[in-house]
């Protein structure tokens, strides 16, 4: 037995130089860093900054798509960064990436909770992605917030149309058109699936 174990100890006191080597390379490399960033902005370094010049890069380049996971990472690694949150609802919208865009818009929602219109647009990304029981919740808490504005109406009367609840969605509709007297989706929706409602 004792034969057995005997390599294995002579194997462990091996690599224990080179891992000891390799870890004071790594805090080097890390305290090297640190002290640069420092060094160049008077001030720690935040959690964005890693992707800050891989960012700039694949905007250049026009490569927004390959920017989503790197932002949604970002995004959640420092939920309270409203800055990391609309880089990702930008760079979201313009990829037309409805997941990441909803994250985006939650991550933001945290900040302004009582911004009735990012609760429309919540509401209207859940629609298309087909939550529609999260998209009721935000649709309808952002006309309680702001009743005043025709697209919420607009978009809540979308929902009860998707759930089937057409009574209640030709009402939505019809105070959008009370309040914009111009709305195509409003005239649309009244024409055509609820013109007998």
């Amino acid at each position: 037995m004792s034969q057995i174990n005997q390599p294995r100890q002579q194997r462990r006191s091996r690599s224990t130089p080179l891992f000891v080597v390799g870890n004071s390379v790594l805090a080097l490399l890390l305290c090297g860093g640190i002290g640069y960033s420092i060094h160049v902005s008077g001030r720690l370094p935040g959690v964005r900054f890693g992707y800050t010049d891989n960012h700039r890069q694949l905007l250049e380049t026009g490569k927004r798509g390959e920017l989503i996971p790197e932002l949604r990472t970002a995004a959640s690694i420092d939920f309270n960064d409203a800055g990391a949150q609309l880089q990702l609802l930008l760079t979201a919208s313009d990829t037309n990436d409805l997941e990441s865009k909803a994250v985006a818009l939650r991550g933001l929602l945290n900040h302004t909770p009582g911004d009735a219109e990012l609760h429309g647009e919540l509401a209207g990304v859940l629609l298309t992605t087909g939550a529609l029981d999260e998209a009721l919740v935000h649709s309808r808490y952002a006309i309680k917030l702001d009743p005043s504005v025709d697209w919420l109406h607009t978009t809540y009367g979308a929902v009860m149309l998707a759930m089937g609840r057409n009574r209640e969605a030709a009402v939505s509709y019809r105070k959008a058109l009370r309040l914009n007297p111009k709305s195509e989706p409003a005239k649309r929706a009244l024409a055509y699936p609820l013109r007998n409602y």
